[in-house]
């Protein structure tokens, strides 16, 4: 409880004003999503809780019973269980995770864990390739590694093996995990989640509807790194590939350091490159498309003649290598987003800390559990991690 104190007077802070703590940036969104401090107003008082009594006053029947037919246990009809949740639902009842602790402490025949709060991970990664949910992403690894020095009972779950989004929240819901945690690195719809039954933050940009709490990387500054890294190389003359990822939060944070970088360059009397776009296959085959890119690439490269290229998705490295250029001799190469997982792992790039991500969205949420603020929030907190340079073998060494 010490810690939910202490963190509901550093949510108290940060709303005053835009925080820097420890090479990580806080700041607040509105409607239009973007990010930027502002004044706030202080916490309201959260509503009475609603507990098992009013339950049983409103049916008429014992606490026990109430709290019997929530456990869904056997001695309970069907008819009664499903009228102390229908009322429950209709009341807004969401359980103590307090006092469950403490029933966990009193009762559990074999000791208690050091906390018996409950949360799912859910992986939304459908556009990617992976051997296991939780495996092949930092961000997972990261935040299934900071649950479990917390004592939190974490699972993982993939959110394309459910037909709804609501049928998932159904299934959280009756097993008793307090919040969510949703990975995400794709393009989102507006889901159909029941979000007022949990705590839930977000890691990755999410759909603006949404309104959730978020871990997000910080794209805008990515690129002034990356630009910042090749220069100190003695680049001269950059080329920006830009991947279209179908996520306009992402897209619109890259477009706008692109055109502050391509704006400083040519005020100082240099030619920047032009920017090359390219994008997800959408109805050819993936070989074909592989190589329509690749040749339109090869056509700028020919036109624009950049010294570095910098990547924002992960294909210019080997388009660069089926045109018969070594890196970094003939040209330099860094990606716009270093991946652990992404092959070559030696290239240079810019590291968006997914693991330090993870563990964020991980303590946020444990607070968030503690003060029992489920929803959609009004005032959404967004913690945005800053970028740092990663060192490869796709560039050349720092000029003397």
């Amino acid at each position: 409880m010490v810690l939910g104190v202490r963190f509901r007077a550093f949510l108290l802070c940060i709303r005053a004003q835009g925080w820097l703590v420890e090479g990580f940036e806080v700041s607040f969104f509105s409607n239009n999503n973007f990010s930027y401090p502002h004044q706030m107003e202080p916490f309201t008082e959260q509503p009475k809780r609603v507990n098992l009594q009013d339950i049983a006053d409103e049916l008429g029947i014992s606490k026990a019973t109430v709290c019997r037919a929530l456990l869904q246990r056997s001695r309970v009809s069907a008819k009664t269980r499903e009228a102390v949740e229908a009322v429950a639902q209709r009341m807004g009842y969401q359980p103590d995770p307090t006092l469950r602790a403490l029933s966990k402490h009193r009762w559990a025949k074999s000791g208690a864990d050091r906390s018996s709060y409950r949360i799912a991970l859910v992986e939304l990664n459908s556009h990617r390739t992976v051997l296991k949910v939780g495996e092949n992403d930092p961000s997972a690894v990261g935040a299934l590694a900071r649950a479990a020095g917390l004592g939190l009972e974490i699972d993982t779950f993939a959110f394309e093996e459910y037909a709804k989004s609501s049928r998932l929240g159904d299934v959280l819901f009756h097993r008793g995990y307090d919040g969510v945690l949703f990975n995400i690195r794709g393009p989102v719809d507006n889901w159909n989640f029941p979000w007022n039954k949990f705590c839930c933050v977000t890691l990755g940009f999410d759909h603006p509807a949404h309104r959730l709490h978020q871990i997000c990387s910080d794209w805008f500054n990515a690129v002034c790194i990356a630009v910042d890294d090749v220069q100190s190389r003695g680049y001269q003359r950059p080329g920006f590939l830009q991947f279209r990822r179908s996520n306009t939060s992402i897209d619109l944070r890259t477009k706008a350091g692109i055109l502050l970088w391509r704006d400083q360059f040519e005020s100082t009397g240099q030619s920047a490159a032009s920017v090359f776009e390219y994008f997800p296959k959408q109805d050819v085959k993936a070989d074909d498309h592989y190589l329509n890119q690749r040749d339109l690439f090869a056509k700028w490269l020919e036109k624009e003649k950049p010294d570095v290229v910098i990547d924002g998705g992960y294909q210019a490295y080997w388009w660069l290598k089926d045109l018969g250029y070594k890196m970094p001799e003939d040209i330099g190469y860094l990606r716009l987003r270093h991946s652990e997982t992404a092959e070559p792992r030696f290239a240079s790039g810019v590291d968006h800390k997914l693991k330090e991500q993870g563990r964020w969205g991980v303590d946020l949420l444990f607070n968030l559990i503690q003060l029992n603020m489920r929803g959609i929030s009004s005032e959404p907190i967004r913690i945005t991690v800053k970028c740092e340079p990663r060192q490869g073998e796709t560039l050349r060494a720092v000029s003397a």
